[in-house]
C-alpha cells in the first residue's frame, strides 16, 4: 500500500539493480500543486525493508535500464519528447542526452543489449501507435526496426539477437507476442 500507483501500461515499473540486492520502481510522488510527479528512481532492498530515493541527484526518472556490465543507466523523464539520457549508476560522469523525440511523441521501454552496443526502446504515442528502434549508447541516428504503427510495449531481449515485444495488429486486437531476429529483421 505504500506505492499505490505502481501499475502503468505505458512504462516498465519495476526492474532490479545489477547485483540484484535492490528493486528499482516506478511511483508518483506528490507535487506542490496537488498533482503527482512521476519518479523511477526509487528502491528497496530486495529481502525487504523501507523504500528510500535509488539515484540521489536525478530526481526526473521515468523509466530506467542498466547496461549490461553494470556501468551506465539509460532512463528518461517525463518530459516532452522523453529524451533518453546514459549516465553512471554514481552520476560522477553527469548525463549525456543521446536522443529527444519530436514534439507529441514519447520514448519508452528504454532496454540495454546484452553486449551493450545498442539501447533498444518504443517510440511513438504511447498505447496508440508506435514501434520499436535502437540507437548506441554515445547517441547518434536513431534506426526504426518495425512498422507496426500500433501499440507497441515491453521490449525485452533474449540474447544478443532475439528481441521479444508487444503489439497489437491492425485492427487494435492483441497484443500478441512477437519475435524478431535484430540482426536478420
Amino acid at each position: 500500500g505504500s506505492v499505490p500507483e505502481l501499475r502503468n501500461p505505458a512504462t516498465r515499473t519495476l526492474g532490479f539493480n545489477p547485483d540484484g540486492t535492490l528493486v528499482t520502481l516506478w511511483r508518483r510522488v506528490p507535487d506542490s500543486a496537488g498533482g503527482g510527479l512521476v519518479n523511477a528512481g526509487w528502491a528497496v532492498p530486495t529481502l525487504g525493508g523501507p523504500l528510500r530515493p535509488y539515484l540521489k541527484d536525478i530526481s526526473d526518472i521515468s523509466e530506467l535500464d542498466w547496461s549490461p556490465d553494470g556501468n551506465l543507466i539509460v532512463y528518461h523523464p517525463p518530459t516532452d519528447g522523453d529524451p533518453l539520457f546514459v549516465t553512471d549508476p554514481d552520476e560522477k560522469v553527469g548525463r549525456r542526452k543521446i536522443y529527444e523525440a519530436r514534439k507529441g511523441f514519447h520514448n519508452h521501454f528504454p532496454v540495454w543489449s546484452h553486449d551493450g552496443a545498442f539501447i533498444y526502446f518504443v517510440q511513438g504515442l504511447p498505447l496508440e501507435k508506435s514501434d520499436i528502434w535502437r540507437i548506441r549508447p554515445t547517441g547518434g541516428q536513431p534506426e526504426r526496426l518495425t512498422f507496426h504503427d500500433a501499440r507497441v510495449t515491453f521490449p525485452t531481449l533474449l540474447n544478443n539477437r532475439t528481441l521479444l515485444y508487444l503489439a497489437t495488429d491492425d485492427e487494435g486486437y492483441g497484443p500478441w507476442i512477437h519475435a524478431m531476429d535484430v540482426e536478420r529483421r
